[in-house]
């Protein structure tokens, strides 16, 4: 007895099936589809909303907000990850279309509009609740501590309320920025016309073997180190840094 097996990825269809199909009539991403297809986008601060009559075409606005709630929803920060899942993932081909815009064109997208997507995925996350979307049949809790004394300090009141509020559009502004950090280079090495990388790096190495009583950091060992961890880019991995052009 042989394994599972699946048709073969050569096998021709007669009547292909469309995208349309593969996606189940309850997923989430046709929640997303309706809801953001009910907003009007110019009225909450989107610019684009009507294409000019000139020039390049532009990317609609409800594609690219389609794809960050997605994002927000499955845990997607960063603008290269979102570029990816709009070439691979067929949830997200379906949502926007199979547009396939760069990370850039989305990163710039948030930085344009940031407060106008930070209201949409919030009354994205009231309309989810409010039609009983989300399970809530797990829950977890850091530690053993569960607010369940009703005495006053455990009193929920409406100064509570604004400050669980306000501690919310705190975590919602980190979040952005987490997201415009994921979206540029890690590192100071990256930018165009920084010459200054290799000194940096020797001073950084220099510390480090003083710490631990290693080699002098102008060995050629040290020296080596120094200039692997200079041309070590998080993002592009020094392939196309400038520093890496320059280098020794």
């Amino acid at each position: 007895m042989g394994h599972i097996e699946g048709p073969s990825r050569d096998q021709r269809e007669l009547l292909a099936p469309s995208l349309d199909n593969r996606i189940g009539v309850d997923h989430a991403v046709r929640v997303i589809d309706a809801f953001i297809n009910t907003l009007d986008l110019r009225s909450l601060g989107f610019s684009n909303v009507v294409a000019a009559e000139m020039g390049r075409p532009s990317y609609d606005p409800s594609d690219l907000l389609k794809l960050y709630v997605y994002g927000y929803s499955n845990q997607m920060r960063s603008s290269r990850r979102l570029e990816k899942e709009a070439g691979r993932n067929i949830e997200v081909q379906w949502l926007i279309d199979r547009v396939e815009p760069s990370f850039k064109t989305i990163a710039d997208f948030r930085k344009l509009h940031p407060d106008a997507i930070v209201s949409v995925v919030r009354g994205f996350v009231g309309f989810c609740r409010s039609c009983s979307l989300y399970g809530g049949e797990v829950v977890a809790i850091d530690g053993t501590k569960i607010e369940a004394v009703a005495s006053r300090k455990k009193v929920i009141t409406p100064k509570s309320l604004a400050e669980q509020g306000a501690a919310l559009d705190r975590k919602i502004a980190r979040y952005l920025a987490a997201m415009d950090e994921a979206s540029s280079p890690s590192f100071a090495c990256c930018s165009a016309g920084r010459r200054d990388w290799w000194p940096i790096c020797s001073r950084s190495i220099g510390s480090i073997c003083r710490r631990r009583n290693a080699p002098n950091p102008s060995d050629s060992r040290s020296n080596a180190i120094a200039k692997f961890l200079a041309m070590s880019c998080y993002e592009c991995g020094g392939y196309s840094c400038p520093s890496t052009t320059r280098g020794a």
